[in-house]
């Protein structure tokens, strides 16, 4: 052989060895600077209890990945997943040493009535044509902040930017009620001062909250007991069992936990005005409740419940005799002279 064509060869086999081995270092510096972070991601844990409110309903999981100053990694592409079983997992490989946000959102994918914005990741509400009753509006979410150093797993809990609202009356009032020939079958309800977007990165709701309308078109009532624990000791007893008439999600600015000046917790919570609530029955007319229904007070995530009597009142007979006569009946006929 060619000794020059030799030591070509050796010189060619020398620079894709050298090329090669180049190659693989810039691939270790490359996966050095990156690492993989993963997210556990469930739903609160003490809805598991109830089939109102247990989240189940939720199989649509949404994400993006921001900055630290809440700009949108534009190379990541938001994702949305459907058919989703809670818990799941989520995962990115991003750049070590640098501040993240992630923004989750999940719904359920029969409900219309939020629009994601995956962009911003913010969500828009829409009220319009919405039945009341309906659990498909039950929704969660939760942001994350975190510096990645290197790989790791964070558990996620999404929990609801919304309030529940609920009316339950005493089983005696259904009973009675029923007795009357009067059984709801479907309740509606009209609710003020809802907010109408929210942004997932801060929890921050828009400021067209005032004068915003809720008109909750009539929906069956649900078909399951109201447990409240009215004493906070752990148990539902036969006296903290309602029957439930109405139930409403609505969209709320979130509360700061902290005490105000008087050391009362809970002062800049939601009030709700002039709720007004129809229940229709299957045979009869409706029945009206809006009385006392000023300053409700509501929190992201926190059930107000209005309890009571709501469906019969006592009617009350004062009885008495009138001495004093319509007039005479003379039989056969009236005395003459």
């Amino acid at each position: 052989m060619n000794k020059r064509f030799l030591h070509g060869i050796l010189a060619a086999a020398s620079m894709l060895f050298t090329i090669s081995c180049s190659n693989e270092g810039m691939d270790e510096a490359k996966y050095a600077n990156e690492a993989q972070v993963s997210f556990s991601i469930g739903l609160e844990d003490e809805i598991a209890s109830r089939a109102i409110s247990d989240g189940k309903g939720a199989d649509v999981l949404v994400y993006a990945v921001f900055d630290k100053d809440g700009n949108r990694l534009s190379n990541i592409k938001a994702v949305t997943k459907t058919g989703v079983t809670f818990p799941t997992t989520a995962s990115f490989t991003l750049a070590k040493g640098q501040t993240y946000k992630v923004a989750f959102w999940a719904q359920d994918g029969d409900c219309e009535a939020y629009t994601v914005n995956t962009d911003k990741m913010s969500v828009a509400v829409n009220y319009a044509n919405g039945a009341n009753n309906d659990e498909a509006r039950d929704t969660f979410f939760k942001t994350v902040e975190f510096t990645l150093t290197s790989s790791t797993s964070i558990d996620v809990e999404l929990r609801r930017p919304l309030a529940q609202i609920n009316v339950g009356v005493y089983k005696t009032d259904w009973d009675a009620a029923v007795a009357s020939g009067i059984e709801i079958e479907k309740s509606s309800v009209i609710i003020t001062n809802a907010a109408t977007s929210i942004d997932l990165l801060t929890g921050a709701v828009g400021e067209e909250t005032t004068d915003v309308v809720v008109s909750y078109t009539p929906g069956t009532i649900p078909d399951e007991e109201l447990k409240i624990d009215l004493d906070k000791n752990g148990e539902i007893d036969d006296n903290e069992k309602f029957k439930w008439l109405s139930m409403s999600y609505i969209l709320v600015a979130d509360h700061d936990p902290a005490e105000d000046e008087n050391g009362l917790l809970g002062s800049d919570r939601t009030t709700l005005q002039n709720l007004q609530y129809k229940f229709a029955p299957k045979k009869g007319e409706d029945i009206v409740f809006n009385e006392g229904l000023n300053n409700v007070p509501v929190q992201r995530n926190w059930r107000t419940n209005i309890l009571g009597r709501i469906l019969t009142g006592d009617i009350q007979f004062n009885i008495s005799i009138n001495p004093v006569y319509d007039g005479d009946i003379f039989f056969p006929d009236a005395p003459t002279e």
